[in-house]
């Protein structure tokens, strides 16, 4: 009897701990995915700061879902693929790799302190480190004093869906005389006037080095991406194929640099600084016809963020697609109007490019969107595509042997079908960018590298389109009527969230990138915080201002701001014709008429002498003291000097002296005199023109005086001139 409770004693006890055990077990497995704990830490991805990416969120509460139907599962140790960007990061153009090596070793040092750790890589140009953890890492990693944004790692989609005449690189009056342009300037792609050499990079899934349309190419190919596909093919034949009848937009290019995408985002920008780092000639322009599909969960993802620093850093060109919508889950394709532009297309600092379906039309006119090119803006708002080019049905080098007709290449005035590669239509929004790609190399030629003034350039010279807000009849088949059409040609400035700021034209980018400047501008409240331009407008004539953002951290770990720039434009008299006061966004544009929705004409814009005003309204420049920026104007335009008012006074006389030292007139002058007994006077002083010197005689009131002021507004600068 004894023995008997003893023995069910030991099993009971045996059964409770198995069960302590158990529930320590489970309670041990639920607790490793802290969801609400890491949401804390995670932040508000609305904002520059966030801390994790949505899809590590979303990754970690479906495996804390699947956990608490399956208590018996353990997945805290489920392998989860993320990407930490590390601090510090530093900006614009500063040595960036020794400041990286300290946080990398300790973050490599900490992966392999886990069990079952992984290898870690990591990048020289933006702190940025890959690796696969246990999801129960999570929390523990972003406790880690260096780690500033933990994200995951995407696959790639390559974003497919020369018209010479259509894109405006040849151009012919009324006879059919070519008139001069690009190709007919010397401005090919290739190095001209002893200026750099223009070089494009191809960042894809392998280029066809030995297709007889590139034979005369130096190409730079990276370990690995010597296979040849189609797509890279295609996206380097619209650069630069010398095929007579069917060239690239920059055929005179003597170097390309090919460099593989690999199967992630992280592989992509690996790949990239090879291309930028260890390369005889790292690109001028980069062609980047793919993207990840996440640029509807955050604004400004770590992708694109990396892809800014590449700009400040190297000073390179990018072209991106906007993306094409995939097949829904039925499998059928479905419209671009609700799709949100593919990252890292969420840019600050370079082109994302929609898709304009020409479908054999040389006249742009004709046609409209292509349906799958997906739209703008991004999450935040900002504007984003920012211009559209040609894409579907364009016809390029591929490795298939195929005529336009699909049938084989016979030896008529081309090659034979013994060649293993020739020609194929390709499109969508990777042949897009890979024409604006083009568009800027033709830019290089002519001596402009600058990015700032490349996007200036070929923003402003686009023409404008609207779909008033509508996606057409099922987004695919639009009636283009020019007085009620929804997608149209509108005269004036407009961002639209289809078109972007409009249709590539590089007949009008020819003509206007001479006139295109570069500045720098102070802070505001110093001098020279406003700089101001005169020249002639047409009706019309647009004028844009771009510059970069900066991608840096401040101390406090917030990451540095946009600066703040602003764009107007008045008439002489000073009336306000158009502003553009966007507060995110790093293009702005204005025209001598800013309202393209109407088809009425108002008295106030007609063909006149303007003035554009650049004004700074960030109190200081992260990284530097003064911020460069660029302006691309549709007619020449030379710097004046803002207006400026000088006074003096003479107490003892009464006299009090003004002049205006500036190149415009002060309009509006408001002298404010405040007696000693409170009491004030006001009067409205005649407008001061430039370099007029005027004596005012107010006796009486300075003997009684306070205070004088004078305080005014004129062209957007505003005046406070304390006289007591």
């Amino acid at each position: 009897m004894i023995k008997s409770d003893f023995s069910r004693y030991c099993l009971g006890a045996l059964l409770l701990g198995a069960f302590s055990f158990y529930s320590a077990t489970v309670r041990a497995a639920a607790e490793c995915f802290d969801v609400d704990a890491l949401k804390q830490v995670a932040g508000d991805v609305h904002s520059d700061n966030y801390r994790i990416h949505p899809d590590v969120l979303d990754n970690v509460e479906q495996l804390a879902a699947e956990q608490a139907r399956d208590p018996e599962t353990d997945l805290c140790d489920y392998p989860l693929n993320i990407t930490a960007l590390l601090d510090p990061v530093v900006p614009h153009r500063s040595p960036l790799y020794n400041d990286f090596k300290e946080s990398q070793q300790q973050f490599r040092h900490y992966i392999e302190s886990l069990e079952d750790n992984e290898p870690v890589e990591c990048l020289t140009t933006f702190n940025l480190c890959r690796t696969r953890i246990p999801a129960e890492s999570v929390l523990k990693i972003m406790a880690l004093d260096d780690v500033i944004i933990l994200s995951g790692y995407n696959e790639l989609t390559f974003e497919l869906e020369l018209q010479a005449e259509s894109l405006g690189l040849v151009t012919r009056d009324d006879e059919g005389e070519q008139l001069q342009s690009w190709w007919a300037a010397g401005f090919d792609g290739s190095q001209q006037n002893g200026n750099r050499m223009p070089v494009v990079g191809i960042v894809d899934n392998g280029v066809d080095i030995e297709h007889p349309a590139l034979f005369d190419k130096t190409f730079e190919v990276q370990a690995g991406a010597e296979v040849k596909t189609a797509h890279g093919t295609g996206m380097a034949c619209i650069y630069a194929s010398i095929d007579p009848i069917d060239r690239g937009v920059a055929f005179g290019l003597e170097h390309m640099v090919v460099a593989m995408t690999g199967f992630s985002s992280f592989d992509t920008m690996r790949n990239v600084e090879w291309m930028m780092q260890d390369t005889d000639h790292p690109p001028t322009v980069m062609n980047l016809s793919v993207g990840s599909q996440n640029a509807h969960q955050v604004d400004w993802g770590v992708t694109a963020r990396f892809y800014d620093a590449l700009v400040n850093q190297y000073g390179v060109m990018i072209s991106k697609s906007a993306g094409n919508t995939r097949r829904d889950e039925v499998g059928n394709y479905v419209s671009g109007w609700d799709a949100m532009i593919t990252a890292p297309g969420d840019n600050y600092n370079f082109l994302t490019v929609a898709n304009m379906n020409l479908d054999g039309s040389l006249n742009p006119n004709d046609q409209g969107i292509r349906y799958l090119s997906r739209r703008g803006p991004t999450l935040e708002g900002r504007r984003k595509p920012d211009i559209t080019a040609p894409g579907a049905g364009s016809y390029t080098c591929a490795i298939e042997k195929l005529n336009k007709q699909g049938k084989r290449i016979t030896s008529q005035g081309r090659w034979d079908e013994d060649k293993e590669s020739n020609w194929r239509s390709l499109g969508g929004t990777s042949a897009a960018a890979a024409y604006v790609g083009g568009a800027a190399t033709l830019l290089n030629s002519a001596g402009i590298f600058d990015p700032n003034m490349i996007r200036a350039i070929l923003i402003n010279s686009a023409d404008t389109w609207t779909d008033s807000d509508s996606p057409g009849p099922d987004d695919r088949v639009y009636d283009y009527d020019p007085i009620a059409a929804p997608h149209a040609p509108v005269l004036g400035s407009q961002w639209n969230r289809t078109y972007g700021w409009g249709l590539l034209n590089l007949e009008k980018a020819y003509e206007e990138y001479p006139y295109a400047v570069t500045a720098r501008i102070a802070p505001t409240g110093q001098q020279d915080d406003v700089r101001f331009y005169r020249g002639d407008a047409a009706l019309g004539d647009k004028i844009t201002l771009a510059w970069e953002r900066r991608v840096g951290l401040r101390r406090d770990q917030s990451w540095i701001p946009l600066a703040h720039l602003d764009l107007a434009l008045y008439s002489l008299d000073g009336q306000l014709l158009d502003a553009d006061t966007s507060v995110i966004d790093n293009v702005k544009q204005v025209a001598n008429y800013p309202s393209p929705d109407s088809r009425l004409l108002p008295n106030d814009y007609t063909d006149q002498e303007v003035i554009v005003a650049v004004s700074s309204l960030s109190p200081r420049f992260y990284g530097v003291e003064t911020e460069s920026f660029a302006l691309a104007p549709a007619m020449p335009l030379y710097e004046i000097a803002a207006p400026r008012l000088q006074v003096k006074k003479t107490t003892f006389r009464g006299h009090i002296n003004i002049r205006n030292t500036g190149d415009l007139p002060i309009n509006e002058l408001t002298l404010v005199i405040t007696l000693e007994n409170g009491e004030q006077i006001t009067e409205q002083l005649a407008p001061l023109l430039a370099g007029e010197r005027r004596r005012l005689l107010r006796r009486k009131e300075m003997k009684q005086a306070e205070s004088l002021q004078i305080t005014g507004l004129a062209f957007g600068v505003v005046f406070d001139e304390q006289l007591l």
